[in-house]
């Protein structure tokens, strides 16, 4: 059997599996491999490259930051429709009696823009966390786009909200 299962003393800050297990060789001679994972991606963030000697009991590695170049690129919010997001977002303020500067808002660069409106906007802790978790500036764009217009789909209509004044969907 490869499994075991046993009563275990953990010390903090190190690993265990809490199991007796048996580690079969994989490909290439390893025996697993050592990564880290984003749970909001739900991708593997980077792994070990190349490990180098242990110094002064210190593990170090050359990572595989591959799965994640996309985030050093500039975001430029270059891809989000513009004139149909502040449609949108008149609509909601209108809705929500929110008065704005619109030359301000219409001159603000398409990062600032999505950026600043997804942090001041009354959406519930769901939605901003949506928000947040959006992979890059273009999906944050898109959802941002779909919350105020759902939003303010019709003016007349009264949407429930907490006791914040927040809106829900």
């Amino acid at each position: 059997e490869d499994i075991a299962m046993f009563q275990v003393s953990h010390i903090a800050g190190t690993p265990y599996l809490g199991i007796e297990a048996k580690m079969h060789v994989g490909a290439g001679g390893r025996r697993g491999g050592f990564m880290a994972w984003d749970p909001v991606a739900r991708r593997k963030a980077w792994s070990i490259a190349e490990e180098f000697p242990v110094l002064n009991g210190y593990r170090r590695v050359r990572p595989d930051w591959q799965p994640f170049a996309r985030d050093l690129d500039a975001q430029t919010g270059a891809e989000f429709d513009r004139d149909r997001f502040i449609r949108g977002l008149k609509a909601f303020f209108d809705q929500r009696q929110i008065s704005a500067d619109w030359e301000a808002i219409e001159k603000a660069a398409g990062e600032h823009l999505i950026n600043s409106i997804a942090m001041l906007c009354p959406f519930v802790p769901s939605e901003k966390q949506a928000l947040l978790e959006a992979p890059d500036l273009d999906e944050r764009a898109r959802l941002l786009i779909a919350l105020v217009e759902m939003a303010a789909v019709d003016p007349g209509q009264n949407f429930a909200s907490d006791e914040n004044g927040a809106t829900r969907h």
